[in-house]
């Protein structure tokens, strides 16, 4: 199986489901408490190559990140494509960010970090608000192996070669999703591609990535 069953999950406080105001619709997140006192809060996105995904296939890792690291947790979702492409998932977790910064007191602590944080296409929305957003109002970012140069070809770097074929995640995978999500002629843009965007002034990042995912290199 590919998540771990419910059992097996993290022990947390509380779990909560919320709808998270935005432009013409609502947002479905839900929000894990630590047992403990909170020592932040993390924006989770989820990953799914903007095509999948939802806050049920993320709920193991924002149960671990908010039972091992001691922080409040909103798991966000987001408009996917091909449906809504670029760039309203972008928009959504632009305004999950906004709702998570407003609620920062309840949630995680007035004077507490606040990071952004995501996996794969997550990883690439989590990067591009956390610049946006900058380090005065985000502390950190973390990052999961995420896919931040979309509009580079396969042999741009050397995992996406080297492992492009026969482990988990397949080069074409990856590129049937970008397809979905974006057309060619805007895949420059730094909101699409944040590697192409100017560092300065974008919070500190953990980035994480897998010895045999075609997205390490990048």
């Amino acid at each position: 199986p590919r998540f771990p069953p419910p059992a097996r999950r993290a022990v947390v406080g509380s779990v909560t489901d919320v709808l998270i105001p935005a432009s013409g619709a609502s947002i479905e997140a839900r929000v894990y408490r630590p047992v403990t006192d909170p020592t932040g809060t993390l924006l989770w996105v989820h990953g799914g190559g903007w095509v999948t995904g939802s806050i049920e296939t993320a709920d193991a890792i924002a149960r671990a990140l908010c039972a091992r690291c001691g922080l409040s947790v909103v798991s966000t979702s987001y408009r996917l494509a091909p449906e809504d492409p670029f760039p309203h998932g972008l928009d959504d977790v632009r305004s999950a960010t906004e709702w998570m910064l407003t609620n920062r007191a309840q949630l995680g602590g007035a004077s507490a970090p606040a990071l952004v944080g995501g996996d794969s296409a997550g990883g690439n929305l989590a990067a591009v608000v956390a610049r946006e957003f900058g380090r005065e109002a985000i502390t950190g970012q973390v990052l999961v192996y995420p896919v931040v140069a979309l509009d580079q070809p396969q042999n741009a770097f050397p995992s996406r070669v080297a492992n492009g074929s026969g482990f988990y995640v397949e080069w074409a995978d990856v590129a049937w999703a970008i397809e979905k999500y974006v057309p060619a002629a805007e895949r420059g843009d730094h909101r699409v591609s944040p590697l192409n965007a100017d560092a300065a002034g974008s919070p500190a990042a953990v980035i994480a990535v897998a010895g045999f995912d075609p997205l390490r290199d990048e």
